[in-house]
């Protein structure tokens, strides 16, 4: 029988902030207690720096220039096949449980899934246990009360979320034919509101947070946030990650004692990082610098051989579209990039090149800029580039003009632009990247979708902090 598979995205996690990974933080201590059970991809990467693009890359096999999706409002058209639709057709029995906005009717992610919990009705679930006013839940002009309401549930969401998971398991689920079931947690995307004992431990202090307004002042104001303040930052997103290894605990006990968890390919991987100062960046403003590309993943395989196996070689999240057709024995006849994980465990690539683009940024976006301090040059956040790795070097492509070439060896940072110096590694690099942009298929055009509710839709979008 084909296996069952649970994919979890930890949405906005870096690799760099794991204790699994090497991180001097005691974020992840259940993963820390299985590492015997996983197997590690040191060297995973993301196409993008945010949400959309890169879930409808890991869930078509595409690069975001190939889908498009790359703007608030796009919507995929119905002619591209997501993952879900395709192993629903293939006999799997589909659900999502997902906080993030972007896994939507409106964008397109949500098809395919025979069971969708999404933003709003966990939102609408968790207020009514707080036994908070109904009339809160009304689409009325009290929206801002709503989004108060909606931020005080954000440290205990993902615990709801684990029940609805497991209860449909338990109760909707039925074993004659494998579950695909996607879940999306956004405990380390600010707003950043960890539950008290989890900020305790990791020194935040008791009634910190960090809103929206105050995220889009350290974007504006980089270069005068302390360095006080950002330990304040990186002691709330440290505590919101062993959060989320903490609810990873209840999931494999729960699979564990359904006697499940041999019989299911589980995948943990993030969408994109954040940056805390890096290059002048905080959150995940576009850029394809390592602090928002560089992702942990890591996945429980149903074939025991690969348990403890770490693998050096890179590899890109993209990846996971081939990945999880490939377990669930699908022969993918639709056009995609990436390899099967699973293929290059076998035969590993070392030489392989990892490739991440990002686009300007919204209008909405640099207004919340301009807004906040209006002498802001918002230049950099309105080129695009392009950008091809190798374990030891990186070529980044403007369109501004401001190209940049990094040796990872001697500078993991990425702070020593070499982009004018004569080098061999230099000039191979720009030629792979310009190999890599003449074979996209760029036929693919997003639809823009007239949303439901626009006020909704705002809502949402301020309730991850994009806008004001």
């Amino acid at each position: 029988m084909r296996p069952n598979i649970l994919f979890i995205v930890w949405d906005t996690v870096r690799y760099d902030h794991l204790s699994y990974n090497g991180y001097e933080k005691q974020t992840t201590l259940f993963l820390d207690s299985i590492s015997g059970e996983l197997t590690h991809f040191q060297n995973a990467f993301a196409p993008t720096h945010w949400t959309l693009p890169s879930h409808t890359s890991m869930f078509t096999g595409l690069y975001p220039s190939e889908h498009g999706m790359n703007g608030q409002s796009s919507g995929l058209p119905e002619q591209t096949p997501v993952l879900a639709e395709i192993l629903k057709k293939s006999g799997y029995q589909t659900a999502a449980v997902t906080w993030n906005v972007f896994i939507d009717p409106n964008t397109g992610l949500d098809r395919g899934f025979d069971t969708f919990v999404g933003h709003t009705q966990l939102r609408d679930m968790a207020l009514r246990k707080q036994s908070l006013p109904l009339s809160l839940l009304a689409r009325t002009e009290r929206l801002r009360d709503r989004l108060k309401a909606t931020l005080k549930i954000k440290g205990w969401v993902s615990s709801l979320m684990v029940d609805v998971a497991c209860d449909w398991v338990a109760d909707t689920w039925q074993p004659q034919a494998p579950f695909f079931m996607f879940m999306n947690f956004m405990d380390a995307h600010f707003p950043l509101f960890p539950l008290a004992d989890f900020k305790r431990e990791f020194g935040a202090p008791e009634k910190s947070s960090i809103s929206k307004r105050q995220a889009w002042e350290n974007i504006a104001c980089a270069n005068t946030v302390s360095s006080t303040e950002v330990e304040g930052m990186v002691a709330l997103y440290d505590a919101s990650i062993a959060y989320l290894d903490f609810q990873l605990e209840r999931l494999f006990e729960f699979l564990s004692a359904k006697k499940l968890l041999d019989d299911t390919l589980v995948i943990i991987v993030s969408d994109h990082g954040e940056s805390f100062g890096e290059h002048g960046l905080f959150g995940h403003t576009p850029s394809v610098y390592d602090t928002v590309t560089y992702v942990p993943l890591l996945m429980r395989l149903t074939d025991a051989k690969w348990r403890g196996v770490s693998y050096q070689p890179q590899v890109e999240i993209i990846d996971l579209f081939s990945t999880i057709l490939d377990v669930a024995q699908f022969d993918n006849i639709y056009p995609h990039h990436g390899q099967s994980l699973i293929d290059q465990l076998d035969e590993p690539d070392a030489q392989r090149y990892v490739f991440a683009e990002r686009f300007p940024m919204g209008a909405g976006m640099y207004k919340n800029l301009l807004k906040l301090k209006p002498d802001y040059d918002i230049s950099w956040h309105i080129q695009s580039q392009k950008s091809v790795r190798s374990l030891s070097h990186k070529y980044i492509w403007s369109d501004s003009g401001r190209h940049e070439f990094y040796d990872l060896r001697s500078d993991p940072g990425e702070e020593s632009n070499l982009i004018d110096a004569e080098l061999p590694e230099k000039d191979h690099l720009k030629s792979v990247l310009e190999q890599w942009i003449a074979g996209l298929n760029l036929s693919t055009a997003p639809e823009t979708r007239v949303m439901d509710d626009e006020a909704v839709i705002m809502e949402r979008l301020a309730d991850l902090g994009y806008i004001e």
